[in-house]
């Protein structure tokens, strides 16, 4: 086991799977606690069983603000604190831009867009909190993509979401 996050927190969205679960499992290897969350409960329960007394899991979808200040709240209340909020939950269409449905842009642009958003609202207000209890501040990783950077021809939705994600 590492140590270079000992006694540090962790709140992962989209930690079920992908990235966010590789990212709670690196951390917790690390010596972080982590709060996997996902709308996937078997998935995130799963995750947060590996983790083990390094982990919790709670159902958090991320285009609700009342989820966020759930979380974020959980997290507090589990673990004392909250030093880095990682920002993996995601979505993507595989459609062009004359394929795409408003209602499929706006799903992705919620999950992908308002996800992050969210995540840093709250995310800075509970850091804000344990730095003025004693820490020294905290991290929020936002999970773009090279679509954030050259859209593909067919992921019109995912490419403005992950750009939006990059600024």
């Amino acid at each position: 086991m590492g140590g270079r996050v000992s006694g540090k927190v962790a709140l992962i969205t989209g930690g079920a799977s992908g990235l966010g679960r590789e990212a709670a499992l690196r951390l917790a290897e690390e010596g972080a606690k982590v709060l996997v969350t996902d709308i996937n409960e078997s998935g995130g329960n799963s995750v947060a069983r590996e983790l083990s007394d390094s982990g919790a899991f709670v159902r958090h979808d991320v285009t609700i603000e009342t989820d966020w200040i759930n979380a974020t709240k959980t997290t507090l209340d589990l673990f004392g604190r909250l030093d880095v909020v990682v920002n993996s939950a995601g979505i993507g269409t595989m459609n062009s831009i004359e394929d795409c449905s408003l209602e499929e842009w706006q799903k992705v642009m919620s999950v992908n867009g308002d996800g992050v958003f969210l995540g840093c609202k709250y995310g800075v207000e509970a850091i804000k909190q344990t730095s003025m209890s004693g820490g020294a501040g905290g991290s929020i990783i936002n999970i773009s993509s090279v679509s954030g950077l050259i859209g593909g021809h067919n992921l019109a939705a995912y490419n403005g979401s992950k750009g939006a994600v990059r600024l």
